[in-house]
């Protein structure tokens, strides 16, 4: 079994191709299509390349097989009749002026994952690297790492999940594969039993705008980060993405919610389908300016307006003095429970914390209520309810006390006679306490002209406006 090299052989590899120059003529494959790979199940699978203008290409997948010609500036493609997984290895054979074998191949789930720095971050820098490393042993679990490049046929291997690979410095050189995105996997892998590819392209310190494809007739050109990171993967058949952005967009208020769209949309669009896309929003982190996560926060939320979204609330798992939290194990794990419960069907699954849905005055008291409550509201730790605050018509917000009432909140403050909004967890430094009884937290809210939405088609789920 082939594993994973290290990155200085990845990139002798790239020049050894490099070296043979068009010339040649030979078929050739974008790098995400190779041996060890995991290929999507249930979906037709789209496998492409270059050749000679005019080639004939014949593609084969065990007893499958599609031709067609390269067109005149030598690209192709085929398109192979979806399959199911059946937990076999497969083969497949691309020939035309020459041959292609590829092995080890499954058939199962893939995902991508995107982002800046904290999708970036390996495991070797999470929470517990060293224990998690050492049982990272899933030969089913396949990674591939898309290195930060403009280049089209960028350098690229898929490997088996072993304590040497999911370290490996192939995937650079802070702490290995992507930590979240590897949790994520971990979990789908043993919840549905099935195959695993995870696809990691992210870079730290990237805004979302250089992650845009472009739209067309627009005039605009794709983001930097999508054209050597994102449009090289397409049309790979996925399943879905998970998405862990915004620290450099931190001030851009629910400008951002226009941009997930704009993002989302655009990747939707150039794979040809609306796969699913969960989100992180952002923990509280101390090295803000003052006032601008807040916004932020609303944004994410608003973007759940989107169909086909969900968002993993981090108040509770964050590092108020790093801005790159450890606990990516919890992460990963939120962000699976979204796609167990909307894309794979797992029935009472209590897949996100609570979310402002709605408010009303009740005398002197507001009584707030939630999406995601699940089996109840609690308290983390206990203790009574925390961080609300609440104002009458002069905006003051004073800090209030809160009372957990059923499927509500009721809040209220002895010096505020004639109350009109509620805040929570609404700063930077936040470390609410308020959680469902899957001790999943509840997002930070504000209930003035409030754009978030809860995830769930029907209840306020739609598009952005």
């Amino acid at each position: 079994m082939k594993k994973c090299v290290l990155w200085s052989v990845v990139v002798s590899l790239l020049v050894a191709s490099s070296s043979t120059g068009p010339a040649r003529a030979d078929v050739k494959l974008p790098k995400v299509i190779g041996s060890h790979m995991v290929l999507q199940r249930d979906r037709p699978l789209p496998i492409w390349g270059w050749a000679s203008p005019g080639e004939k290409v014949t593609v084969t997948l065990d007893e499958t097989k599609a031709s067609t010609k390269a067109d005149a500036q030598g690209n192709w493609k085929v398109v192979l009749p979806a399959v199911k997984a059946d937990g076999k290895a497969h083969r497949m054979i691309v020939s035309g002026k020459n041959k292609i074998e590829l092995e080890d191949i499954l058939i199962g789930e893939v995902w991508l994952g995107s982002g800046q720095s904290n999708m970036k971050m390996g495991i070797g820098k999470s929470d517990k690297a060293k224990e998690q490393i050492a049982a990272a042993n899933y030969p089913k679990i396949r990674l591939f790492c898309m290195p930060p490049s403009t280049s089209k046929r960028a350098p690229g291997l898929w490997a088996e999940c072993s304590p040497e690979t999911v370290q490996s410095g192939a995937y650079g050189n802070w702490g290995g594969f992507s930590g979240a995105l590897y949790y994520f996997g971990q979990r789908l892998h043993k919840d549905l039993d099935v195959p695993v590819g995870l696809i990691s392209s992210s870079k730290g310190g990237t805004s979302i705008e250089s992650w845009i494809a472009s739209e067309p007739k627009s005039g605009k050109k794709s983001g930097q980060r999508y054209s050597g990171m994102i449009a090289p993967l397409k049309p790979f058949a996925i399943r879905g993405t998970i998405w862990y952005q915004g620290e450099a967009n931190v001030g851009d208020g629910l400008k951002y919610a226009e941009k997930m769209k704009t993002l989302i949309g655009g990747w939707r669009r150039v794979w040809g389908y609306d796969f699913p896309v969960y989100f992180v929003q952002l923990p509280p982190w101390s090295g803000y300016k003052s006032g601008s996560l807040p916004p932020l926060w609303e944004a994410q939320a608003a973007s759940l307006k989107i169909p086909g979204t969900g968002m993993v609330v981090t108040t509770d798992i964050g590092n108020l003095k790093n801005v790159h939290p450890g606990n990516k194990f919890d992460v990963g794990n939120r962000l699976a429970l979204w796609a167990l419960a909307k894309d794979y069907d797992k029935k009472d699954l209590v897949y996100s914390g609570p979310l402002y849905k709605s408010m009303k005055i009740e005398g002197k008291k507001i009584r707030v209520s939630f999406a995601h409550v699940g089996g109840g509201l609690a308290s983390r730790d206990g203790k009574e309810l925390n961080e609300f605050k609440i104002a009458g018509a002069d905006g003051k917000f004073v800090p209030a006390k809160a009372v957990i009432d059923g499927k509500s909140v009721v809040v209220s403050a002895d010096n505020v006679a004639a109350p009109k909004n509620v805040r929570f967890g609404w700063h930077k430094a936040a470390n609410p306490n308020l959680i469902n009884k899957a001790k999943l937290p509840a997002s930070p809210f504000q209930t003035d002209n409030w754009q978030g939405g809860t995830g769930d088609p029907g209840s306020q789920n739609s598009a952005v406006q």
